[in-house]
Protein backbone atom coordinates (compact mmCIF):
# COMPACT_ATOMS: atom_id res chain seq x y z
CA UNK A 1 0.00 0.00 0.00
CA UNK A 2 1.53 3.29 -1.14
CA UNK A 3 1.79 6.51 1.63
CA UNK A 4 -1.28 8.93 1.96
CA UNK A 5 -1.57 11.64 -0.72
CA UNK A 6 -2.97 14.62 0.19
CA UNK A 7 -6.05 16.14 -1.52
CA UNK A 8 -7.12 19.46 -2.79
CA UNK A 9 -10.25 19.70 -0.69
CA UNK A 10 -8.50 19.14 3.05
CA UNK A 11 -5.91 21.62 1.96
CA UNK A 12 -5.81 25.37 4.55
CA UNK A 13 -4.74 28.77 4.49
CA UNK A 14 -4.02 30.98 7.21
CA UNK A 15 -2.24 34.39 7.42
CA UNK A 16 -0.93 36.98 9.62
CA UNK A 17 0.55 40.47 8.75
CA UNK A 18 3.42 41.49 8.73
CA UNK A 19 5.19 44.33 11.01
CA UNK A 20 8.38 44.19 8.71
CA UNK A 21 8.39 43.44 5.10
CA UNK A 22 9.74 39.53 4.79
CA UNK A 23 10.48 39.03 8.34
CA UNK A 24 11.35 35.39 9.04
CA UNK A 25 8.28 33.99 10.95
CA UNK A 26 10.73 31.49 13.28
CA UNK A 27 12.74 34.57 14.09
CA UNK A 28 10.11 37.07 15.33
CA UNK A 29 9.20 37.33 19.10
CA UNK A 30 6.38 36.91 19.80
CA UNK A 31 5.67 34.48 17.12
CA UNK A 32 2.50 35.48 14.69
CA UNK A 33 -0.88 35.05 15.07
CA UNK A 34 -2.28 33.23 11.85
CA UNK A 35 -5.97 33.66 10.71
CA UNK A 36 -7.64 31.26 8.98
CA UNK A 37 -8.36 32.45 5.33
CA UNK A 38 -11.82 31.24 3.63
CA UNK A 39 -10.96 30.00 -0.38
CA UNK A 40 -12.34 28.02 -3.56
CA UNK A 41 -8.64 27.86 -4.77
CA UNK A 42 -4.82 28.81 -4.71
CA UNK A 43 -1.73 29.26 -6.39
CA UNK A 44 0.69 30.20 -4.16
CA UNK A 45 4.30 29.14 -5.43
CA UNK A 46 8.05 29.80 -4.30
CA UNK A 47 9.44 30.44 -7.71
CA UNK A 48 12.63 29.88 -8.92
CA UNK A 49 14.50 31.80 -11.83
CA UNK A 50 17.16 29.95 -13.47
CA UNK A 51 19.36 30.18 -16.34
CA UNK A 52 21.18 27.40 -18.50
CA UNK A 53 24.89 28.00 -18.96
CA UNK A 54 26.10 29.06 -22.24
CA UNK A 55 29.54 27.23 -22.00
CA UNK A 56 30.52 25.52 -25.01
CA UNK A 57 31.91 21.82 -24.83
CA UNK A 58 33.30 19.74 -26.90
CA UNK A 59 31.44 17.11 -26.36
CA UNK A 60 27.75 18.72 -26.77
CA UNK A 61 26.42 18.55 -23.41
CA UNK A 62 24.83 21.39 -21.07
CA UNK A 63 27.27 22.74 -17.97
CA UNK A 64 24.89 23.28 -15.72
CA UNK A 65 21.39 24.86 -14.42
CA UNK A 66 22.16 27.57 -12.55
CA UNK A 67 19.80 29.29 -9.94
CA UNK A 68 19.71 33.07 -10.12
CA UNK A 69 16.85 34.53 -8.37
CA UNK A 70 13.59 33.21 -5.91
CA UNK A 71 10.09 35.03 -5.36
CA UNK A 72 6.88 34.17 -4.11
CA UNK A 73 4.15 34.78 -6.27
CA UNK A 74 0.03 33.53 -6.93
CA UNK A 75 -3.48 33.66 -6.19
CA UNK A 76 -6.25 33.16 -3.79
CA UNK A 77 -9.94 32.34 -5.51
CA UNK A 78 -12.58 33.69 -3.12
CA UNK A 79 -16.47 33.58 -2.48
CA UNK A 80 -16.91 36.91 -0.46
CA UNK A 81 -18.11 36.75 2.99
CA UNK A 82 -18.45 38.93 5.62
CA UNK A 83 -14.92 39.71 7.49
CA UNK A 84 -12.75 37.07 6.15
CA UNK A 85 -10.72 38.83 3.44
CA UNK A 86 -11.00 42.57 5.52
CA UNK A 87 -7.13 42.31 6.34
CA UNK A 88 -5.93 41.38 2.73
CA UNK A 89 -8.25 44.47 1.46
CA UNK A 90 -6.46 46.76 3.25
CA UNK A 91 -3.42 45.10 1.20
CA UNK A 92 -5.01 45.73 -1.53
CA UNK A 93 -6.18 49.06 -0.87
CA UNK A 94 -2.96 50.64 0.45
CA UNK A 95 -4.63 51.64 3.88
CA UNK A 96 -6.21 50.83 7.33
CA UNK A 97 -10.19 50.48 8.04
CA UNK A 98 -10.94 53.64 10.18
CA UNK A 99 -11.84 53.27 14.08
CA UNK A 100 -15.47 51.12 13.79
CA UNK A 101 -18.02 53.57 14.72
CA UNK A 102 -21.47 52.13 16.25
CA UNK A 103 -23.75 54.19 18.06
CA UNK A 104 -26.49 52.67 20.33
CA UNK A 105 -25.46 49.14 19.07
CA UNK A 106 -27.94 47.53 21.27
CA UNK A 107 -27.73 45.42 24.14
CA UNK A 108 -25.10 46.79 26.56
CA UNK A 109 -24.11 49.44 24.75
CA UNK A 110 -24.87 53.83 25.34
CA UNK A 111 -28.22 55.24 25.12
CA UNK A 112 -27.73 58.20 22.76
CA UNK A 113 -30.39 60.66 20.82
CA UNK A 114 -29.25 60.79 17.33
CA UNK A 115 -30.39 63.91 15.64
CA UNK A 116 -31.00 64.47 11.88
CA UNK A 117 -31.82 67.01 10.43
CA UNK A 118 -32.43 68.87 7.06
CA UNK A 119 -31.80 72.65 7.53
CA UNK A 120 -32.02 75.26 4.34
CA UNK A 121 -31.03 72.39 1.99
CA UNK A 122 -28.14 70.47 4.02
CA UNK A 123 -29.37 67.37 5.89
CA UNK A 124 -27.01 66.91 9.13
CA UNK A 125 -26.71 64.06 11.68
CA UNK A 126 -25.56 64.66 14.94
CA UNK A 127 -25.07 62.82 18.42
CA UNK A 128 -23.66 64.35 22.15
CA UNK A 129 -19.80 64.07 22.81
CA UNK A 130 -17.28 63.29 20.18
CA UNK A 131 -18.23 59.84 19.05
CA UNK A 132 -18.40 61.10 14.83
CA UNK A 133 -15.46 63.63 14.97
CA UNK A 134 -13.32 60.64 13.80
CA UNK A 135 -15.46 60.36 10.82
CA UNK A 136 -14.03 61.14 7.26
CA UNK A 137 -15.44 63.03 4.37
CA UNK A 138 -16.14 60.29 1.70
CA UNK A 139 -17.04 57.97 3.96
CA UNK A 140 -20.54 56.58 4.51
CA UNK A 141 -22.32 55.79 7.61
CA UNK A 142 -25.19 53.59 7.99
CA UNK A 143 -28.20 54.19 9.54
CA UNK A 144 -31.07 51.77 11.11
CA UNK A 145 -34.01 51.90 13.57
CA UNK A 146 -35.54 55.13 12.20
CA UNK A 147 -39.14 55.92 12.77
CA UNK A 148 -38.89 57.49 9.13
CA UNK A 149 -38.35 55.18 6.61
CA UNK A 150 -36.16 57.30 4.86
CA UNK A 151 -34.20 57.85 7.37
CA UNK A 152 -33.27 54.39 7.12
CA UNK A 153 -30.21 53.12 5.06
CA UNK A 154 -26.87 54.29 3.86
CA UNK A 155 -25.43 57.96 3.77
CA UNK A 156 -22.67 59.50 2.04
CA UNK A 157 -20.81 62.34 4.36
CA UNK A 158 -20.28 65.05 2.09
CA UNK A 159 -18.82 67.22 5.05
CA UNK A 160 -17.77 67.29 8.92
CA UNK A 161 -17.33 69.94 11.03
CA UNK A 162 -16.75 68.45 14.52
CA UNK A 163 -18.82 65.54 14.91
CA UNK A 164 -21.32 67.19 12.86
CA UNK A 165 -22.14 65.18 9.32
CA UNK A 166 -23.38 66.60 6.55
CA UNK A 167 -24.99 63.32 4.47
CA UNK A 168 -26.71 62.59 1.25
CA UNK A 169 -29.04 61.60 0.53
CA UNK A 170 -31.79 64.35 2.33
CA UNK A 171 -32.78 62.82 5.82
CA UNK A 172 -36.18 64.18 7.83
CA UNK A 173 -35.88 65.59 11.38
CA UNK A 174 -35.90 63.66 13.95
CA UNK A 175 -34.29 62.93 17.31
CA UNK A 176 -34.41 59.24 18.50
CA UNK A 177 -31.67 56.28 19.33
CA UNK A 178 -30.88 55.41 16.00
CA UNK A 179 -28.09 53.16 15.08
CA UNK A 180 -25.35 54.74 13.29
CA UNK A 181 -22.25 52.58 12.22
CA UNK A 182 -19.36 52.49 9.63
CA UNK A 183 -15.68 51.55 9.33
CA UNK A 184 -14.43 53.33 5.96
CA UNK A 185 -11.19 51.88 4.16
CA UNK A 186 -10.08 54.26 0.91
CA UNK A 187 -6.79 53.55 -1.10
CA UNK A 188 -3.70 55.26 0.20
CA UNK A 189 -0.09 54.95 0.29
CA UNK A 190 0.87 52.32 2.96
CA UNK A 191 2.98 49.35 1.85
CA UNK A 192 1.20 46.07 3.83
CA UNK A 193 2.63 42.52 3.69
CA UNK A 194 1.84 39.22 4.53
CA UNK A 195 3.06 35.88 5.90
CA UNK A 196 0.87 33.31 4.28
CA UNK A 197 0.68 29.40 5.72
CA UNK A 198 -0.39 26.28 3.12
CA UNK A 199 -1.08 23.41 5.52
CA UNK A 200 -1.82 20.25 3.89
CA UNK A 201 -2.57 18.11 7.01
CA UNK A 202 -3.93 14.94 5.59
CA UNK A 203 -0.56 13.48 4.50
CA UNK A 204 1.96 11.91 6.98
CA UNK A 205 4.19 13.60 8.24
CA UNK A 206 2.53 16.56 8.18
CA UNK A 207 3.27 19.76 5.64
CA UNK A 208 3.12 23.68 6.00
CA UNK A 209 4.11 25.93 3.02
CA UNK A 210 4.89 29.48 4.12
CA UNK A 211 5.05 32.80 1.53
CA UNK A 212 6.48 35.92 3.29
CA UNK A 213 6.29 39.30 2.32
CA UNK A 214 3.43 38.76 0.18
CA UNK A 215 2.08 42.03 -0.62
CA UNK A 216 -1.49 42.09 -2.60
CA UNK A 217 -0.70 43.40 -6.26
CA UNK A 218 -4.29 42.92 -7.68
CA UNK A 219 -8.03 41.73 -6.29
CA UNK A 220 -11.01 41.37 -9.04
CA UNK A 221 -14.75 40.26 -8.04
CA UNK A 222 -17.27 39.44 -10.00
CA UNK A 223 -21.38 39.79 -10.25
CA UNK A 224 -23.77 37.75 -12.20
CA UNK A 225 -27.03 35.97 -12.03
CA UNK A 226 -27.08 32.54 -11.21
CA UNK A 227 -23.63 33.14 -9.61
CA UNK A 228 -21.63 33.21 -5.70
CA UNK A 229 -19.70 36.70 -5.70
CA UNK A 230 -16.73 35.60 -6.86
CA UNK A 231 -12.94 37.25 -6.87
CA UNK A 232 -9.60 36.30 -6.61
CA UNK A 233 -6.33 38.59 -4.89
CA UNK A 234 -3.16 38.08 -6.39
CA UNK A 235 0.18 38.42 -4.35
CA UNK A 236 3.98 38.99 -4.88
CA UNK A 237 6.28 38.32 -2.31
CA UNK A 238 9.86 37.47 -0.98
CA UNK A 239 10.01 33.42 -0.99
CA UNK A 240 8.56 30.18 0.51
CA UNK A 241 10.05 27.28 2.24
CA UNK A 242 8.63 24.01 3.39
CA UNK A 243 8.51 21.91 6.74
CA UNK A 244 7.09 19.52 8.18
CA UNK A 245 6.02 21.13 11.24
CA UNK A 246 4.04 23.76 12.37
CA UNK A 247 6.71 26.60 13.00
CA UNK A 248 6.60 26.76 17.18
CA UNK A 249 4.89 29.77 18.62
CA UNK A 250 2.59 30.38 16.21
CA UNK A 251 -1.03 30.49 17.03
CA UNK A 252 -3.78 30.44 15.17
CA UNK A 253 -8.08 31.46 15.17
CA UNK A 254 -10.79 30.34 12.74
CA UNK A 255 -12.36 32.46 9.88
CA UNK A 256 -15.49 34.04 10.45
CA UNK A 257 -18.43 31.81 10.13
CA UNK A 258 -20.72 34.29 7.73
CA UNK A 259 -22.78 33.39 4.75
CA UNK A 260 -21.72 33.86 1.24
CA UNK A 261 -23.15 36.41 -0.67
CA UNK A 262 -24.40 36.12 -4.13
CA UNK A 263 -25.78 38.20 -6.85
CA UNK A 264 -29.59 37.84 -6.58
CA UNK A 265 -30.11 37.80 -2.95
CA UNK A 266 -27.21 40.35 -1.51
CA UNK A 267 -27.05 43.49 -4.12
CA UNK A 268 -28.78 46.10 -3.20
CA UNK A 269 -28.70 49.99 -3.42
CA UNK A 270 -27.00 50.32 -6.88
CA UNK A 271 -26.62 53.95 -7.98
CA UNK A 272 -25.47 56.29 -10.09
CA UNK A 273 -24.39 59.52 -9.43
CA UNK A 274 -26.22 58.96 -6.20
CA UNK A 275 -29.75 58.36 -8.10
CA UNK A 276 -30.88 54.43 -7.88
CA UNK A 277 -29.85 52.92 -11.12
CA UNK A 278 -33.35 51.57 -13.30
CA UNK A 279 -31.26 49.33 -15.85
CA UNK A 280 -31.37 45.36 -15.04
CA UNK A 281 -27.92 44.43 -14.66
CA UNK A 282 -26.50 41.73 -15.88
CA UNK A 283 -23.07 41.62 -14.26
CA UNK A 284 -20.93 43.97 -12.20
CA UNK A 285 -17.07 43.44 -12.47
CA UNK A 286 -14.26 45.38 -11.37
CA UNK A 287 -10.68 44.76 -11.07
CA UNK A 288 -7.76 46.81 -8.85
CA UNK A 289 -3.82 46.47 -10.04
CA UNK A 290 -1.46 48.10 -7.99
CA UNK A 291 1.29 47.39 -10.37
CA UNK A 292 3.43 45.67 -8.11
CA UNK A 293 6.97 45.09 -9.41
CA UNK A 294 9.44 42.54 -7.94
CA UNK A 295 13.13 44.09 -6.53
CA UNK A 296 15.83 41.96 -7.14
CA UNK A 297 19.36 42.62 -6.28
CA UNK A 298 23.03 41.63 -5.91
CA UNK A 299 24.00 39.38 -3.29
CA UNK A 300 20.17 38.50 -2.08
CA UNK A 301 18.67 35.42 -2.69
CA UNK A 302 15.02 36.82 -2.95
CA UNK A 303 13.29 39.99 -3.62
CA UNK A 304 14.45 42.98 -1.54
CA UNK A 305 11.26 44.37 -1.59
CA UNK A 306 7.95 44.32 -3.98
CA UNK A 307 7.50 48.03 -5.42
CA UNK A 308 3.91 49.73 -6.06
CA UNK A 309 2.78 51.49 -8.69
CA UNK A 310 -0.19 53.51 -9.71
CA UNK A 311 -3.47 52.57 -8.37
CA UNK A 312 -5.55 51.43 -11.15
CA UNK A 313 -9.27 50.58 -11.07
CA UNK A 314 -11.31 49.29 -14.04
CA UNK A 315 -14.69 47.66 -14.38
CA UNK A 316 -17.69 46.55 -16.43
CA UNK A 317 -21.65 47.35 -16.15
CA UNK A 318 -23.31 45.29 -18.45
CA UNK A 319 -27.19 45.75 -18.62
CA UNK A 320 -30.38 44.68 -20.46
CA UNK A 321 -30.94 47.51 -22.95
CA UNK A 322 -34.06 49.63 -22.78
CA UNK A 323 -32.96 53.02 -22.81
CA UNK A 324 -29.45 55.36 -23.66
CA UNK A 325 -29.29 56.41 -19.75
CA UNK A 326 -25.74 54.62 -19.56
CA UNK A 327 -24.85 54.73 -23.40
CA UNK A 328 -25.29 58.97 -23.49
CA UNK A 329 -23.13 59.01 -20.46
CA UNK A 330 -20.22 57.31 -22.41
CA UNK A 331 -20.91 59.49 -25.12
CA UNK A 332 -20.63 63.13 -23.24
CA UNK A 333 -17.39 61.16 -21.54
CA UNK A 334 -18.39 62.74 -18.51
CA UNK A 335 -17.13 61.55 -14.36
CA UNK A 336 -19.85 59.72 -12.41
CA UNK A 337 -20.23 57.96 -8.78
CA UNK A 338 -20.56 54.42 -9.04
CA UNK A 339 -21.83 52.55 -5.37
CA UNK A 340 -23.48 49.72 -4.66
CA UNK A 341 -23.89 47.53 -1.49
CA UNK A 342 -23.56 43.33 -0.31
CA UNK A 343 -25.80 42.79 2.24
CA UNK A 344 -25.45 39.27 3.70
CA UNK A 345 -27.66 38.49 6.86
CA UNK A 346 -26.72 41.64 9.07
CA UNK A 347 -23.61 42.57 7.89
CA UNK A 348 -23.06 44.90 4.27
CA UNK A 349 -20.28 46.53 2.55
CA UNK A 350 -20.74 49.58 0.46
CA UNK A 351 -18.34 49.56 -3.10
CA UNK A 352 -17.87 53.40 -3.89
CA UNK A 353 -16.20 54.45 -7.03
CA UNK A 354 -16.36 58.12 -6.55
CA UNK A 355 -15.69 59.26 -10.11
CA UNK A 356 -15.45 56.83 -13.29
CA UNK A 357 -15.59 57.58 -16.89
CA UNK A 358 -16.76 55.50 -19.27
CA UNK A 359 -14.21 54.17 -21.53
CA UNK A 360 -16.02 51.79 -23.89
CA UNK A 361 -19.74 51.34 -24.85
CA UNK A 362 -21.23 48.85 -27.19
CA UNK A 363 -25.11 48.12 -27.67
CA UNK A 364 -24.87 45.24 -30.93
CA UNK A 365 -26.80 42.85 -31.68
CA UNK A 366 -25.11 39.39 -31.78
CA UNK A 367 -27.28 37.13 -33.61
CA UNK A 368 -30.61 35.90 -33.67
CA UNK A 369 -32.88 34.88 -30.64
CA UNK A 370 -30.65 36.79 -27.93
CA UNK A 371 -30.99 39.82 -26.26
CA UNK A 372 -29.17 43.36 -26.71
CA UNK A 373 -27.52 44.94 -23.89
CA UNK A 374 -25.50 48.07 -22.84
CA UNK A 375 -21.71 46.71 -22.27
CA UNK A 376 -20.18 49.91 -20.29
CA UNK A 377 -16.57 49.31 -19.83
CA UNK A 378 -14.98 52.30 -16.88
CA UNK A 379 -12.07 53.61 -15.68
CA UNK A 380 -12.17 54.52 -12.37
CA UNK A 381 -9.29 57.97 -11.67
CA UNK A 382 -8.89 60.02 -8.25
CA UNK A 383 -12.31 61.88 -7.13
CA UNK A 384 -11.29 65.63 -7.53
CA UNK A 385 -13.55 66.00 -4.57
CA UNK A 386 -12.90 63.24 -2.05
CA UNK A 387 -9.15 62.75 -3.38
CA UNK A 388 -9.41 58.86 -3.71
CA UNK A 389 -9.96 56.31 -6.59
CA UNK A 390 -12.30 53.88 -4.53
CA UNK A 391 -13.06 53.06 -0.74
CA UNK A 392 -15.12 49.99 0.91
CA UNK A 393 -17.26 50.79 3.41
CA UNK A 394 -18.36 47.99 6.00
CA UNK A 395 -21.07 47.64 8.64
CA UNK A 396 -20.90 45.16 11.34
CA UNK A 397 -24.04 43.77 12.28
CA UNK A 398 -22.62 42.78 15.68
CA UNK A 399 -20.82 45.61 18.39
CA UNK A 400 -17.46 45.74 17.73
CA UNK A 401 -16.67 42.54 16.04
CA UNK A 402 -13.29 41.50 15.39
CA UNK A 403 -12.78 41.45 11.69
CA UNK A 404 -9.38 41.11 11.85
Amino acid sequence: MGKPTADSSRAQLYMSEEVIWGEDPLLKSPRPKMKEVRFTGESLVHAQESVTSDEIRSDGQITDLVRVGVSATGDINYELSYGTFDRFFEGLMRNDWTPEIDVNAGVGSPTASVTVTTNTGASTVDVPGAQFNSILIGSWIQISGSAIPANNGYFLVTNNVAGLLTVTPGVTTEVLAMRVRGSHLKNGTTKKSYLIEKRLTDVSPLQFFYFTGMRVGSGSATIAPGEILKGALSFMGKRGFAQSSISAGLTDSAAPATDVANAVDNITNVKLDGVALVADLTQITFDVNNNTRAKPAVANLGNIDIGLGRFNVTGNITAYFSDRTLYDKYLAFSAHAWSFVVVVGIDSYLFNFPSIKFSNGTIVAEGNDGDIVANMDFQARRSPTYGFTMSIDRFSGLQKQDLN
